[in-house]
Order: C-alpha cells, then structure tokens, then sequence
C-alpha cells in the first residue's frame, strides 16, 4: 500500500527537572503525550500518581491553558528549623492570562500528617514572582474522579479532527435554544459516534454545558452555552 503519511514527529521529551521513576510498586506512574498550547507539536508529561495524572488531565482540558509543565520548578528555601531544602513541584501551569500557577500534588490524608501546608507556606515564601504568581496545593478532595475521566477521554477526542461532524453540530447549535439528549443529536445527525464526539469537543469548548462531575453519555441532557 503506497500512501503518503507525511512526516512523523516523535513528542518532545519530558521537560520536568526531576525524572519519574517507574520502578514504584506503591503507587501509579503515568508517561502521556499530551498537546500543550504553548508546544509545537506532541509533548511527553510523566506523573507519579493517578491523583498526578487525574489532575494533568483537568488542567490540560481547560481552554484557557496555555503550559502545563511537570516537576518543575525547583525552589530552594529554608525549613521551619532553619535548614537548607529544597522542592520540586509537581506542575506549573501558565493560563492565557499570563498568570503561573506553581502546583503541589498530594493526598490530603498524607498532606495533613505530614502537616504539608505549613511546609508548602515556607516553599511559597521563597518562591520568585517571576517563577509563579501564586502556589497552590490539590488534593483528591479537590479532584472529582468523573470529572477526571472526562476530561482524559476529551483530550483523548480532540486528537482526531472531524470537520464535518463539527459543522453539523455548530450548524444545529446556532439554530437551536432548547436542552436536547446527546443521543438525539446522534440520531439527527446520521454520523452516530462522529457526532457524540463533536459534542464532546464542543462541551470543552463552552458550546454546549452539562455537568462534568457526571458521567457524559448518549443520555446526558446538553444544554447551549458554557455553565457559569
């Protein structure tokens, strides 16, 4: 089979400054390629948790992201007992709006024991506003798992384009004020999965809103416009 597939780009390795070790038996370790804004083409971004990966993928999801960099930055500072230390976060995550978020992952039964946010105040203090704007600590508290899993199975869709589907969808939408079932789109439409995954792309655009922190099926109630 003689067909042209155009050049193939390998993703860009991971830019964090420490490197994921995949040996751990204790927890999940995750190695993505991902498309960041900010990156011309594909990029590898490691996590060394599923509450690492689950928050990479809410984070990258989101429309107003720009970078999403992992295990970095580095921060130097000195501990409540006066001693040299130092912390690599988890992720810096810079928004369309020029603001960076430098972001420390953990679970909030091993921050609390580790009295963690005391820790990260000292980290916060030494950390150079023009690293980051502001340091932040998530949780799985702060994590809705549904949520998560869309989020990964959007940026799993936005990878294949389907311009037509698109169009269908944006046709129905600038036709269209009432809340429908995504199931009646697909029958409308004739394209079955094509049109489910356009939907899917126009939630995460803010065309369409549902509630994330439920499971987005044929049965989900889409409504126009982004939630508020």
């Amino acid at each position: 089979m003689n067909q042209h597939l155009g050049t193939i780009r390998p993703p860009i390795p991971s830019r964090g400054l420490r490197r994921v070790s995949f040996r751990s038996r204790g927890s999940c370790r995750t190695s993505s390629v991902c498309h960041v804004p900010a990156i011309d083409g594909p990029v590898i971004v490691d996590c060394e948790s599923r509450l690492e990966d689950r928050t990479r993928s809410i984070l990258l999801a989101r429309q107003d992201l720009h970078d999403l960099r992992e295990q970095f930055p580095c921060i130097a500072y000195a501990g409540q007992n006066g001693d040299r230390r130092q912390h690599t976060f988890d992720f810096l995550a810079t928004f369309r709006s020029g603001r960076r978020f430098a972001i420390a992952v953990k679970p909030k039964a091993l921050a609390d024991r580790q009295h963690f946010s005391s820790e990260l105040a000292l980290v916060a203090a030494a950390t150079p506003r023009r690293v980051a704007d502001e340091v932040m600590l998530i949780t799985d508290t702060d994590i809705d798992n549904t949520e998560a899993r869309n989020a990964a199975r959007y940026l799993h869709i936005v990878r294949t384009p389907d311009a037509e589907a698109d169009h269908w969808l944006a046709c129905r939408i600038e036709t269209t004020s009432e809340a429908c079932r995504i199931g009646d789109l697909i029958s409308a439409s004739g394209m079955g999965g094509r049109t489910f995954r356009a939907v899917f792309k126009a939630i995460y655009a803010g065309y369409l809103s549902v509630d994330r922190r439920q499971p987005i099926t044929a049965d989900t109630i889409v409504r126009i416009g982004a939630v508020q």
